[in-house]
């Protein structure tokens, strides 16, 4: 899945060489996404690269983060 929407702080995605990162800063006035790898490597990337790379949305963090959201809402809900 080829990312088609702008960086959101948190996602993780992955890029050509299969490597995992999350976007950890974003600044839209410039333009520029601030990205961490799984090994805590720490690069920026500009939007016009951002779309053009290849990146595709790392489903499986995406669902467990959402999984994660579930549960704490639901053990809120208890109290």
């Amino acid at each position: 899945m080829t990312i088609e929407s702008p960086p959101v702080i948190g996602d993780w995605y992955k890029n050509d060489s299969n490597e995992s990162f999350e976007v950890v800063a974003f600044d839209k006035t410039k333009g520029l996404a601030e990205i961490q790898y799984f090994d805590g490597t720490v690069e920026e990337i500009d939007l016009e690269s951002w779309y053009e790379s290849g990146l595709a949305a790392n489903i499986v963090h995406l669902y467990y983060r959402l999984f994660l959201t579930l549960v704490y809402t639901d053990r809120r809900k208890d109290r």
